[in-house]
């Protein structure tokens, strides 16, 4: 389920590629997100994500974490992203010797 400017569709984001192949001063990157319905692609959309957020790109055709994307045609898109489940705890940091 996405929503897709604040209204709710049962579409899953799937990662197509990039748009953009340089990042911007923002860290933010052009991306192009297609919506998946009972396996077919119905619309695509080219959108603005975070680098930080997006954490690394997917493989193409894997499924993307984002939750919400809003804009329109002249002034773009931009996506939200799914928080990560992975917390860092301090058994984490911890080695053994």
């Amino acid at each position: 389920m996405i929503t897709i400017n604040n209204e709710p569709k049962a579409y899953t984001p799937i990662f197509l590629g990039t748009t953009q192949h340089s990042i911007r001063l923002s860290l933010e990157i052009l991306i192009m997100v297609g919506m998946e319905l009972n396996d077919e692609i119905i619309e695509t959309y080219n959108v603005t994500v975070s680098a930080i957020a997006l954490e690394q790109l997917p493989h193409i055709g894997n499924e993307i974490a984002i939750t919400e994307i809003a804009g329109n045609e002249l002034t773009g898109f931009k996506a939200k992203m799914r928080k990560s489940d992975k917390q860092l705890t301090n058994t984490d940091l911890v080695q053994t010797v």
